[in-house]
């Protein structure tokens, strides 16, 4: 622990970035696809698509979208709120 001068080691793999890193990279797995593969087929190269999967960086709503797609999963599962539909206002009277 830090308390007695040791520091704690990580491994990347476990951290869960809001949820995406570990959702991302399971379900690229699950479809036997590597990072390059999964890169080609949404129109990104493999070092975005990396980050994205780690959490480094967000993709565009259209990147997040074509991924999405590709999982077969809402874009708010793998992205979070951030990418939500905004809520309908009230008809005005």
């Amino acid at each position: 622990t830090i308390a007695n001068g040791t520091i704690p080691q990580y491994n990347v793999e476990n951290i869960n970035m809001g949820g995406t890193m570990s959702i991302l990279s399971r379900l690229r797995k699950e479809m036997g696809l590597t990072q390059a593969q999964v890169a080609e087929r949404v129109g990104t190269d493999r070092s975005t698509y990396a980050h994205i999967e780690i959490g480094r960086t967000m993709p565009s709503l259209a990147l997040a979208y074509r991924i999405a797609k590709l999982y077969g999963r809402p874009i708010e599962e793998l992205f979070g709120s951030s990418f939500a539909a905004p809520a309908e206002e009230p008809p005005h009277a």
